[in-house]
């Protein structure tokens, strides 16, 4: 039997239903309803002063792991972007940087995507990110797609 919504005949989507059965549905891949905002189009969300702190943690942390372990390319590529401890960029500022050094722009997008989209995306020369922070209790751990693994593990490289 199919599972709708209790207002209307409309199936659950798996991230709903994921939810229902008591999973973390950021971990469910999603289909995009359509073209993301991408570039200058993305809006910055407003941040808690918490997400701002939890970005802080995180930037300073990987920051001090990172001397003997990461190349001068990857450095180059935080420095390039622009990212620093003192807030979490916006998907907008993150975008032009790697547009101006690459012809690469960022595609907001609303977590985890189905291979199938991602790679459509990256296929465009879009890179898809979120501008999720992770929660005080996720910092050393997060299921979902977060803006700091985007900006500082993937990105720079």
């Amino acid at each position: 039997m199919k599972e709708t919504h209790t207002n209307t005949d409309q199936p659950l989507s798996a991230y709903e239903k994921a939810a229902l059965e008591g999973n973390d549905p950021r971990c469910i891949p999603q289909y995009l309803d359509g073209i993301p905002p991408i570039g200058q189009q993305i809006v910055k969300p407003e941040y808690s002063a918490q997400h701002n702190q939890n970005w802080r943690h995180l930037f300073k942390r990987q920051m001090e792991l990172l001397p003997g372990r990461a190349g001068e390319a990857y450095l180059a590529g935080v420095k390039t972007l622009g990212i620093t401890e003192a807030g979490i960029p916006a998907l907008a500022d993150i975008s032009a940087a790697l547009e101006a050094s690459t012809g690469w722009r960022v595609a907001r997008i609303p977590g985890l995507l189905h291979e199938k989209e991602f790679f459509e995306l990256i296929s465009q020369r879009l890179f898809p990110s979120t501008d999720y922070v992770r929660e005080e209790d996720e910092l050393d751990y997060t299921p979902a797609p977060d803006c700091f693994t985007t900006f500082l593990v993937t990105c720079p490289c």
